[in-house]
């Protein structure tokens, strides 16, 4: 009887000891299965972010914005990606003015010239990425002068730098100058057809632009503040203000060449401006004020210099719910001063140094009252004692219909009364009405309009 209880005892024991050991080998399976399910996990991980890390090299590649190795002088150069665009601009209409009194209201080189039909401002653009280091433009606009005549003109070609620290950018090549708000937009960006009279008279037919360098700034402010500093070659058509064309006249006074010696040779330009937002009118209303300093030799002496002052305010009123963009209400005024200090001639005649001084404004506002119209008015003053004498005022209504944001047809009425007109072009009035229909069209990313 005690050997059958021990037997059944010691068997009892046994069991116990197989269940435990049984219960530890399946702890050992589960802790083995979990460690293959992590090391699974973490392999498939790796081969995604593997694929992920392909996928983008091959992107990467396509694009020819990377390599292994830094880009030299051989390696990195064209951007794939090239864009290319067209800008397409017919305008056609009348005036009171005959052509030969039009030119001398419309100053501005891509302004309607003639009655009829006007090509004044075709634009090819091609741009891309250089490398991961510049973005580079060029610009080529062809016209029909008022002769019927083709012309052709590099207006821009620059690159611009896209990473360098503290928040700088550099600019060089041929490019507008920064100078208040509508010298360096092309014409197709223009709310209105016409070039405003003082920036005409101040910065020359075709605006300020030129071959030269320009380095601009992104203060570290609470509020968008830039600060920019250029210079630019002073020679030339579009340097009207300075050393100009040799053999050209300002008032009296003839220029002539004039070397570059040193910095003081170049013509300098400097902007500062900052923007804030505001919540008004259930809305936000936008700010931008600017300042404007241009300076450098003119063609009438070897000492003479100019120099050009600008003040210019943008604000704009948009609702907190819009329809692409619509509606919107937006003032723009720029005021524009120059002095420009003419040298003692001698030849063809004798003249004493004189200074010139030239004044004048714009002011428009652009009502956005319905998706896609947009309605405008403007009003134009100027008064000068240099190349253009006396007094000039323009008041404009615009109306315009977007197609799309790459097409538009505006309708523009102008009322013009510029003193002195009938003595320059004999019999000519002094006021003039005209009206215009302008055809607008964008081909490619390039100048699309807002929408």
């Amino acid at each position: 009887m005690l050997g059958t209880i021990a037997l059944a005892a010691l068997a009892a024991s046994a069991q116990e000891d197989w269940k435990e050991q049984l219960e530890a080998e399946k702890r050992a399976r589960e802790a083995d299965r979990q460690e293959f399910e992590r090391r699974l996990a973490a392999l498939e991980a790796q081969k995604s972010k593997e694929a992920l890390h392909a996928q983008v090299e091959e992107y990467l590649a396509e694009r020819d914005l990377f390599q292994a190795e830094l880009p030299d002088a051989t390696r990195g150069g064209l951007g794939r990606l090239i864009e290319i665009s067209a800008i397409l601009d017919v305008t056609v209409g009348g005036s009171t003015a005959d052509d030969e009194a039009l030119n001398e209201i419309n100053l501005g080189d891509h302004d309607p010239k003639v009655s009829g039909f006007n090509v004044r401002n075709e634009e090819l653009v091609v741009s891309a990425d250089v490398d991961p280091y510049f973005y580079a433009v060029l610009d080529v606009v062809y016209k029909i002068s008022e002769e019927g005549e083709s012309e052709f003109e590099l207006e821009e070609a620059y690159a611009v730098t896209t990473g360098l620290p503290a928040s700088l950018q550099l600019k060089v090549g041929q490019f507008f100058t920064e100078f208040g708000r509508v010298n360096p937009l092309h014409p197709h960006a223009w709310e209105f057809l016409n070039y405003p009279v003082i920036l005409a008279r101040v910065l020359g037919p075709d605006g300020w632009r030129g071959q030269g360098a320009r380095l601009s700034w992104i203060a570290p402010t609470g509020f968008p503040l830039m600060l920019l500093v250029g210079a630019q070659n002073a020679r030339g058509e579009t340097q009207a203000s300075f050393l100009g064309e040799e053999g050209g006249m300002v008032g009296a006074y003839t220029l002539m060449d004039r070397d570059v010696s040193g910095l003081g040779d170049l013509a300098w330009n400097a902007r500062v401006e900052a923007s804030h937002d505001v919540a008004a009118w259930q809305g936000t209303l936008t700010g931008l004020v600017g300042f404007s300093l241009g300076y450098g030799p003119n063609g009438t002496g070897t000492e003479a210099n100019t120099t050009i002052y600008g003040i210019d305010l943008y604000v704009k009123w948009r609702p907190d719910r819009t329809d692409a963009g619509w509606p919107f209400v937006a003032w723009q005024t720029e005021v524009v001063w120059r002095d420009y200090d003419a040298a003692a001639q001698t030849d063809p005649v004798v003249l004493p140094s004189t200074l010139y001084q030239d004044w004048g404004l714009y002011t428009q506002v652009v009502y956005a009252f319905r998706r896609p119209w947009t309605a405008a008015v403007r009003y134009d003053f100027a008064d000068s004692d240099g190349a253009y004498a006396g007094a000039a005022e323009r008041l404009s209504f615009a109306v315009s219909y977007y197609t799309s944001e790459f097409a538009r047809i505006r309708i523009e009425l102008n009322w013009d009364n510029v003193d002195g007109l009938g003595t320059t072009v004999p019999g000519a009035s002094d006021r003039a009405f005209s009206f215009w229909i302008n055809f607008d069209f964008a081909l490619g990313k390039h100048g699309a309009h807002k929408f």
